[in-house]
């Protein structure tokens, strides 16, 4: 089956207004609190099972939880593969232009992937109902698929770059990403790495990158995780925590990420599908698409 994908290139101007607001509410608790009183006003689901029930405390307790894996090795080679022969560029680096991850220019860290809602199955993925559950108990309301992306970390490079460096993401008032991996990371292609607890704690607010130093001084080496493991190790984490993905040494990361958000982001792709005669809108709140 075929389909076109077109994609908003910005979301409403209510939602820039709230990322402003929001940005200001630094302290988690406080963070937290205006958030249930937002998912009060937001449809429910009665999804429940003691799997998504598991995997919701543990995500709650230290900040992320492991997944089952729901992509096979074979799948995760053919997502690869698909991926591989599609156009990339530089998030943090835009004036290098567009390029095929095999001629990336050799000052790219990061080569994010221009279009891969080209790929029908990654939003079947990102609708993953235990996915899903544990994100609507997370939120106190059914989570909306805010946005799909993937990149390759590429290695060669010494010092870190961007988000290789510690820090908190701000992208909503209350978030999550779940991060799929799919090629095998070990300590040569960059493992991501997450500081547990620190979702929770008022300590290092600032909207900066931080030294691996400063953030082992607020929290201890003890509490950081890194995720090494086989293609299509999976986890739902919360990056307002702190965390990051080492820069990789000698082998390339492909590294596929879902935003799941109580209310949509700047960063909300509002996508229109064209199935040859038919017209179909993704439902935020439904995480389904619908014929116009």
């Amino acid at each position: 089956m075929n389909y076109t994908i077109n994609s908003r290139k910005r979301a409403p101007l209510w939602v820039f207004a709230f990322q402003l607001i929001q940005e200001k509410i630094r302290k988690p608790h406080i963070r937290k609190a205006v958030a249930d009183i937002i998912s009060k006003f937001l449809p429910t689901s009665e999804n429940k099972t003691i799997q998504g029930e598991k995997l919701y405390s543990k995500l709650k307790e230290v900040g992320y939880c492991e997944m089952p894996n729901i992509i096979t090795t074979e799948e995760a080679d053919e997502l690869r593969d698909s991926l591989t022969n599609m156009i990339c560029f530089d998030p943090w680096k835009p004036y290098l232009g567009k390029f095929n991850i095999e001629d990336a220019p050799k000052e790219v860290h990061t080569a994010q992937i221009e279009n891969v809602l080209a790929i029908p199955r990654l939003l079947e993925i990102a609708n993953n109902p235990i996915a899903l559950e544990v994100c609507e108990r997370y939120f106190g309301c059914k989570p909306i698929i805010d946005s799909i992306q993937a990149w390759w970390s590429l290695p060669g490079h010494e010092k870190a770059e961007q988000a290789e460096n510690l820090h908190r993401d701000n992208d909503g008032i209350r978030f999550l990403k779940y991060f799929i991996y799919l090629t095998e990371v070990t300590e040569e292609s960059g493992p991501h790495v997450f500081v547990e607890g620190s979702h929770l704690e008022p300590k290092g607010l600032d909207i900066r990158r931080y030294e691996d130093t400063e953030v082992e001084a607020l929290f201890g080496k003890n509490k950081f995780r890194k995720f090494t493991g086989k293609k299509g190790l999976s986890f739902i984490e919360d990056t307002y925590g702190f965390h990051k993905g080492q820069p990789a040494k000698t082998e390339k990361r492909l590294l596929l990420q879902i935003r799941y958000a109580l209310m949509p982001t700047i960063f909300l792709n509002k996508n229109y599908i064209n199935n040859f005669e038919k017209k179909q809108e993704f439902d935020i709140y439904s995480n389904k698409f619908l014929v116009k």
